[in-house]
This record gives C-alpha cells, sequence and structure tokens, in this order.
C-alpha cells in the first residue's frame, strides 16, 4: 500500500481539536431558544438568527462516516451478507446440514433467527416473512428497541452483525452503525466545528454532550437561634473590596445537544445520492445498529444510551421508522452461570428503548467446528479494531492539528501482514498501556502505514529484553510439570469456582493427598 503520511500537505485534515476553555467562546446551553433575529456588529444590520434545527441541518459530517457507519439496503444487497439460515423442519439432519457449510459463511438455525421478527410482527406472525422481502414491502416497527446475545464467553459479535444485516436485507431496512468509539469520534468532529472548547473538568469532547454537569452546592444555613451581630459600615465597605478582589466563578457549565437527527438523515441522504431508486424508499425503516454494548455504553457512559432511545423516541413521534440493535456482550444469565440477572437486563432494555422487546434474545450459530474457528478468528479481528482505535485516539491527543485521515482514519484497515509483530500485539486484548503510549508516540512523528511495522519491530525488540529477563526470574508454576491443553484446564478449573464445583473439589482433595498424577488431570479435563 502507498505511503501516506497525513502530516502532509495534500492530506485534508479537520479543524483543530478542542482546547481548554480560554474565555474565548462559551458553550450554548442545552434547550436554549434561538432569538428571532440577532444584529451584526460590523453593520448594524439585523438578520434572521439561525434556529436549533437548521444550525443541526448544516452540520457536515465526516467522510468515514458515510463510509463505515451507513450502509444502505442496496450496498448490503451488494455485499452478499455471508450468513446463511437453515431450515430446521427440513429433512437433513444435522449432520447433512453441518456437511454443506460453507467454511467462509456462518449458518444459524431459522427457529432462532426469526426471533428478530419480534421487532417488526407481534409473536405467532414470524413465520410469514418471507412474503414480505425487499425494499418494495418495508416493515414497520412495533417495538423501538431489541437486544442480542451469545451465551458463555462466545463474544460473536461479528456473527451477530451479520444477523442483523441479514434481518435488514429481510424487511428491507437500512443500516447505521454505531460503536462507543464512534460517538466519541463524532463528538470531537462536532465539538471542532463548531469551535467548542472544554471546560476545566472535561477531558474529552463525549462529555460536552453526554455528561451532566455537577451541581454546585450550597452554602449551609447558619443554625437557628444564632443571632448576629449588624456590620458597621466599615466592615461592609471592607467586605465589598474583598469580594471585588477575588477571582470570578467560572460559569456552570452547560450540556450540550448531540446532533442525533443529523445522523438519522444521513441515511436517506446517502440513500437519494446514489443512481438507484426504488419505489417506497422514502418509507424505508432504519436499523441503529449497536456494537458491544456491555463492554462500552452500559457500564461507562451509560447516557450515551438513554439520550439515544429519547432521540429515536422524538423520530418516531414525527413518523420515522427507526429501531435500536443492540449487540449485547455480556454472558447470558440463563445460559451461563454469571450475571446479568434478570433485573440488570430489564434496567438495560429500558435504557435502549421505551418499547423494547421484553426479553434480551440468544442467538448462537450451528454448532460445529468450522462456526467455532469463524467466531475465534472474528474475534481476533474484533480484538485488532479496538487496539487500532485505542491506538488512533492516543495518536490525536498528541497533535498539534486534529485528523480523521491516512493512519488516522476510522474503521481503516491497516493492512497488517499476519505474521508480523504488529498484528501478533495488535491482536492481543492484553496490548498494555504502556506499548500503547511508545507506538503512539513513534507514529506520531512519521504517520504513515509503512512506519507502523517498523514501530512495532522497536516494540518486539523491547518485549524479547522484557520476557528473557522475566523467565530468568520466573519460579516453577503449580501446573507447569503438565502439557499446555492440560495447564490451561487446570486453570480454568481455578478460576471458576461456580462452574466447576464439583471438580475443584475433587482437585482439592487429590492435591491434599500428595498424590497427583498425569492419570488425574486427564480424568479431570476430559470431564
Amino acid at each position: 500500500m502507498a505511503s501516506e503520511d497525513i502530516n502532509n500537505g495534500d492530506t485534508v485534515a479537520a479543524a483543530s481539536e478542542p482546547t481548554r476553555n480560554d474565555g474565548l467562546s462559551a458553550p450554548i446551553e442545552a434547550g436554549h431558544e434561538p432569538s428571532i433575529s440577532s444584529c451584526d456588529s460590523t453593520n448594524g444590520i439585523m438578520t434572521p438568527a439561525v434556529t436549533e434545527a437548521e444550525a443541526v441541518e448544516a452540520l457536515e459530517l465526516p467522510p468515514w462516516f458515510l463510509k463505515s457507519c451507513v450502509k444502505t439496503l442496496e450496498e448490503l444487497t451488494a455485499l452478499d451478507v455471508p450468513l446463511k439460515v437453515y431450515d430446521s423442519s427440513s429433512a437433513k439432519d444435522n449432520s447433512s446440514n453441518s456437511k454443506s457449510e460453507d467454511s467462509a459463511h456462518y449458518a444459524v438455525r431459522d427457529v432462532l433467527y426469526e426471533s428478530l421478527f419480534d421487532l417488526v410482527s407481534p409473536l405467532g406472525q414470524s413465520e410469514d416473512h418471507q412474503e414480505h422481502i425487499g425494499a418494495t414491502h418495508p416493515r414497520k416497527f412495533v417495538h423501538d428497541a431489541m437486544a442480542l446475545r451469545m451465551p458463555h464467553q462466545s463474544q460473536g459479535q461479528r456473527f451477530l452483525e451479520l444477523v442483523v444485516q441479514h434481518f435488514a436485507g429481510d424487511i428491507g431496512a437500512d443500516i447505521l452503525s454505531l460503536s462507543l468509539h464512534d460517538f466519541e469520534d463524532l463528538a470531537t468532529h462536532f465539538a471542532s466545528l463548531s469551535g467548542r472548547t472544554l471546560p476545566d473538568g472535561i477531558s474529552a469532547s463525549r462529555d460536552l454532550y453526554f455528561l451532566e454537569p455537577e451541581t454546585p452546592t450550597e452554602e449551609p444555613n447558619t443554625e437557628e437561634g444564632n443571632e448576629e451581630t449588624p456590620a458597621s459600615d466599615d466592615d461592609k465597605s471592607k467586605s465589598i473590596e474583598k469580594e471585588s478582589d477575588q477571582p470570578q466563578e467560572p460559569e456552570a457549565r452547560k450540556k450540550l445537544l448531540f446532533p442525533f437527527e443529523r445522523l438519522f438523515a444521513s441515511v436517506s441522504e446517502k440513500r437519494n445520492s446514489s443512481q438507484a431508486n426504488f419505489q417506497g424508499q422514502n418509507d424505508r425503516p432504519i436499523i441503529i445498529l449497536l456494537h458491544e454494548v456491555a463492554d462500552n455504553f452500559y457500564q461507562a457512559p451509560r447516557s450515551i444510551l438513554t439520550h439515544l432511545r429519547d432521540a429515536v423516541k422524538d423520530a418516531r413521534c414525527q413518523g420515522r421508522e427507526i429501531a435500536i440493535i443492540a449487540l449485547d456482550n455480556q454472558n447470558d444469565s440463563v445460559y451461563g452461570y454469571n450475571w446479568p440477572l434478570a433485573s440488570v437486563d430489564d434496567e438495560f432494555l429500558s435504557d435502549l428503548g421505551s418499547n423494547p422487546v421484553k426479553a434480551v434474545q440468544v442467538i448462537v450459530p450451528m454448532k460445529s467446528a468450522a462456526q467455532k474457528r469463524l467466531l475465534e478468528k472474528d474475534e481476533i479481528k474484533a480484538t485488532q479494531r479496538n487496539n487500532i482505535r485505542k491506538l488512533q485516539r492516543k495518536i490525536r491527543e498528541g497533535l498539534a492539528v486534529h485528523s480523521f485521515s491516512g493512519l488516522l482514519e476510522p474503521h481503516v484497515d491497516w493492512e497488517l501482514s499476519e505474521d508480523s509483530f504488529a498484528a501478533k500485539r495488535l491482536n492481543d486484548p492484553n496490548f498494555s498501556d504502556r506499548e500503547l503510549e511508545l507506538a503512539a508516540s513513534a507514529l506520531s512523528r512519521n504517520m504513515n502505514f509503512e512506519n507502523v511495522e517498523r514501530v512495532f519491530e522497536r516494540l518486539r525488540i523491547l518485549n524479547e529484553w522484557i520476557v528473557d529477563d522475566e523467565e530468568e526470574k520466573k519460579t516453577p508454576g503449580r501446573w507447569d510439570k503438565f502439557h499446555e491443553s492440560a495447564q490451561k484446564a487446570l486453570q480454568e478449573i481455578e478460576n471458576d469456582c461456580n462452574k466447576y464445583k464439583y471438580e475443584n473439589d475433587l482437585l482439592d482433595c487429590i492435591v491434599a493427598s500428595g498424590k497427583f498424577s498425569s492419570s488425574d488431570v486427564n480424568s479431570l479435563t476430559d470431564n
């Protein structure tokens, strides 16, 4: 891939990163009603003020957002979603279906897939969905939100994403796909366009829109019964002079309104800009697809969900067909042993929608070695994308001029060789903050794709030196004498006492007896 240096003058860069409050600008109060007219200070001419709706409509969306986050039905159709829905009522048995699987495609049973149609059809009417497929028969949403989840530790975010894409094709819908990283980058973009500043105590542009301002504490009243002596005129004048010498308290921060309506409108704008026009496309439904809700949105900051929920409610009141589908990556409480509890799910769904589908839908691919390999492969890719977004944000923090181009474009493919050390580290969910800082520091001085491998070669040399040093100091582990697969199984048993209670009790008894052998390990791990 050709080198692209985002410091080059030919590269288009966005406005400067919002800076700390220097008193030159002040945020607009959320919900503030604009005046009917305003006066031009240079010539005194009265000109109509820009309304809030007009200001939102005029906001420019970044190119990366339209390219990566907005997927029209036409794009999804051309994409040929790599997911196959198998008919459970077919005469074929499980083994024959498994043999017919494409190793590059996910496979799901129709009885599981049809749970998505609860979003658009009353219960008991999902079996007729094949009659309504296509853009000429867009469906109406009877709920405004739904959550999908996989059980146990299986992440499956890519699988669930493909399920939603297939569903969008079946009901004739467009998709607006968003992650927490996207919200953060969009907030930075919008704040930069409007020249907003970051007040003290605010470290990210996202907080300007989603973090509630702190309520100032009131001074406590004096206790009743304590009579104060009236102050003399001299005391009053001294008090006034002392107050005038004190610095003015900074104005309380006002939360800004995030332009959700602008994001919703971008879907039809992209659709109308294409050459293809289909009958009824103006009424086409929109699915807002949220990724990795448990790890990101729900735990922090939870307010993004409630802000989006309210924006969707307003849009639906205006006649728009919009609904949210969240991909939740918590462990399921029914099929797993851990959180979330049912009450936590209820709270999550109430944050997600005003009228959500009442249960988190659990969906899994067909059980086969090929499907498990796809899950593992896509999980590695998801980890790499997540680490790249973190690295991009760290690089931007050190730049004088903000940019979303070249190496820093969200969702860009860095095209790393699978065997490279860069891919190895970025594929690791334990990619450390220290490695992140070192890589960001080096890349910020020469930001092109070729330099990525060179920077990570530096990290490789440092890593080898540190690992060798740690190996010399390493004390033998409890299970070191057993083979690698047995070590992993024993550690899993130890780390999950609830799931493997019997195995833990048996393990403690065997170890205490002092007669622990490889055959005992095989007996435990095989079970």
